[in-house]
């Protein structure tokens, strides 16, 4: 009987041993599988001293370097634009977008021309370069609040225009927006697009940007630049904390009329 009962005990024992090291061999491959999976899916390779992989490093890298040069672009095309009447001034911006051999030619807002209503006594336009000179306006429209003006090349730098991007808008692309807010000369401000929607302003409907890159008193006329410094749009309101751009179709409109 004793024998009987310790062959029992031992068969016992010896299926629970072969049972528990069928678990844990089997509890290793998934461990096995599961890391092998986590190392090739979710956990990025990283290098010796422990930085991010080189690819995305590279992408932060490039993204930099094309904001730092779209940043000069609209810098070297920026114009400060001040309309005099009797003791008091207004101030705006402006962006180069064409030339001749004589001229250099820029886009801004009806409303930085103005004058408040009053009369005007001068208007100038300085660049870059900080050459100060009248200008002619070539053409204005109220109802878009756009204006084209020329000035001479004389003693100036030679400045290259901004060229005219796409009138196809991309939700939170990332934007520069340039002008001279309370004078300070060619700020810079980076953001990205809201969405494109309407203004009701002084009666009229207008198809606008909202955006984020912030704007300030003289930021008016400013160029509203893509990722690539080519213009998108003209900055021209700041209503409520929220910033409106006129879009690229609204002036292409304007200067093929």
């Amino acid at each position: 009987m004793k024998k009987k009962k310790y062959k029992k005990k031992k068969d016992k024992f010896l299926g629970g041993y072969v049972f528990n090291l069928l678990l844990i061999g089997f509890a290793l491959i998934v461990l096995t599988i599961i890391g092998n999976y986590l190392s090739y899916v979710v956990i990025p390779e990283m290098t010796d001293d422990n930085n991010p992989p080189q690819e995305i490093s590279t992408v932060l890298e490039n993204t930099e370097a094309i904001l730092l040069a779209s940043k000069a672009k609209a810098i070297e095309a920026n114009v400060y634009i001040q309309t005099n009447y009797g003791t008091q001034a207004e101030i705006g911006s402006g962006a180069i977008i064409d030339e001749d051999e004589s001229y250099y030619y820029a886009i801004t807002n009806a409303h930085v021309l103005d004058g408040n209503g009053y009369v005007i006594d001068s208007q100038i336009v300085s660049t870059s370069d900080g050459v100060a000179t009248a200008f002619e306006v070539i053409k204005i429209s109220e109802d878009k609040d756009l204006a084209y003006i020329k000035f001479t090349k004389l003693d100036r730098e030679e400045l290259i225009p901004l060229n005219l991007g796409s009138i196809v808008i991309r939700i939170d692309n990332l934007i520069l927006a340039v002008g001279n807010p309370y004078g300070n000369i060619s700020a810079v401000s980076i953001g990205s697009i809201q969405r494109v929607t309407y203004l009701q302003e002084l009666k009229l409907t207008r198809t606008v940007i909202e955006h984020d890159a912030v704007l300030s008193n003289g930021s008016s006329g400013g160029a509203l630049l893509d990722l690539y410094g080519n213009i998108i749009g003209i900055n021209t309101w700041e209503l409520e904390g929220k910033y409106y751009a006129i879009p690229l179709s609204v002036i292409n409109t304007f200067l093929e009329n």
